[in-house]
């Protein structure tokens, strides 16, 4: 085993940039068409392909082919022969999907639930297409906003007073009377189930408030009315905490915490899964009774995460879960990243710079630049990255830090 180029599929979402993506990769865009993420990684819908000298090969057909030596013993003991997290470049122009993830019993039982509907799996109105969970976590490559998680009831039913929709008075008397997270639940599902009519007139009089209203909440209201008119999601930032991302922060999603990206460029990182269910602001297939069935009402903010330094010019991002762990690699002025020699698989991403890795021996060794991905398998017993720019590794959770 040696450490491999890869080649990696892209998604032409329509919220997607038209030029952040390729700017990245180096590569044209002469239709001008929107590139909304690159995917890295083993899922059936669009895997990596790996660049051997013998020829290129699928990364799911490498793995089935030899999982101890690419992905380590320890990784397929714990997670069977498949890579356990999917790492992603995203670049949203516009807002995308408010939306929910499964976790790995909802996922199981949606997957299982469509296959007897006998939904294909490449059909528009399919939710499930895995049987994995999918918590994930997104790292800015420069500014980044987001809405993630629920507010406090209190500054919900703070907003709400102030606004004093007309159109849901009651419901919105009986949440302020309450004001517990219970009543939260029965005031965002009446919404969320609302007849078209009474939706259109709730976003009509909610716009009509914004427009002249001040605060960043009220001009995105503004704003993702004017990119999916009339949607319910419009009203999301009145519930919804909106997060302004530098680069380098990270925000985490668990399952079930309600979120939708509004805009930026970033690293996203999360478990080996497609598995979304949209509540709104989306052309795509919205699901609105399964969003709210697997919808959490957090009562703790979703906060934002800054890296910790592990090793000089080496920072790692600290998750909850066992599927993933990324590393952000900065090198300038002689540094070099080290890696661990008991180490999982990993794959690794240049976003700006160059370098030169290392491993086995000198004369083992291959360049990076900006935009080029590679798999460096757990075969490999260690590697020495040196160079000038910044790197992204995704490893799994539990294997040994770099050694610096």
């Amino acid at each position: 085993m040696a450490i491999y180029p890869l080649r990696n599929p892209v998604q032409n979402y329509p919220w997607g940039s038209t030029s952040d993506i390729p700017e990245l990769l180096g590569t044209a865009n002469p239709q001008n068409r929107p590139v909304a993420e690159l995917w890295l990684g083993a899922h059936p819908k669009a895997p990596s392909t790996v660049l051997r000298e013998q020829g290129e090969q699928s990364l799911i057909e490498l793995i089935q082919a030899e999982p101890d030596a690419v992905l380590g013993a320890d990784t397929v003991k714990r997670f069977g022969p498949r890579l356990p997290f999917l790492l992603k470049v995203l670049a949203a122009e516009k807002a995308l999907a408010l939306q929910v993830h499964p976790d790995k019993e909802q996922a199981v039982n949606g997957y299982q639930k469509e296959n007897e509907r006998k939904i294909p799996l490449d059909a528009p109105g399919r939710n499930y297409l895995d049987q994995n969970h999918k918590p994930e976590m997104l790292c800015a490559l420069g500014p980044f906003a987001c809405l993630a998680g629920f507010r406090s009831v209190r500054h919900i039913a703070a907003e709400l007073k102030k606004l004093h929709p007309r159109t849901i008075a009651e419901h919105v008397e009986a949440f302020i009377q309450s004001q517990n997270v219970g009543a939260l639940r029965r005031l965002f599902e009446s919404i969320m189930l609302m007849g078209i009519e009474q939706k259109r007139m709730f976003v009509e009089e909610v716009l009509g408030k914004a427009v002249t209203a001040r605060g960043d909440r009220y001009k995105w209201i503004v704003e993702l009315n004017r990119q999916y008119p009339g949607d319910i999601g419009v009203v999301s930032p009145l519930f919804l905490n909106l997060l302004h991302l530098r680069s380098g922060q990270a925000v985490y999603l668990a399952p079930g915490i309600v979120h939708a990206y509004l805009g930026g460029f970033g690293i996203e990182l999360m478990a080996n899964s497609d598995n979304v269910v949209r509540g709104g602001l989306s052309t795509r297939h919205v699901d609105i009774p399964e969003f709210i069935r697997i919808l959490r009402y957090n009562e703790n903010p979703v906060e934002t995460l800054d890296p910790r330094e592990v090793t000089k010019g080496t920072e790692v991002y600290q998750t909850p879960v066992p599927d993933f762990r990324l590393y952000r690699i900065r090198l300038s002025g002689g540094l070099r990243h080290v890696s661990s020699g008991n180490r999982g698989v990993e794959l690794m991403i240049c976003v700006d710079g160059r370098a030169v890795i290392r491993y086995s021996s000198e004369d083992d060794h291959i360049r990076v630049n900006k935009g080029d991905s590679f798999l460096i398998p757990a075969e490999v017993p260690g590697y020495v990255l040196e160079g000038e720019g910044m790197f992204f590794i995704a490893g799994v959770q539990g294997q040994r830090v770099p050694n610096g």
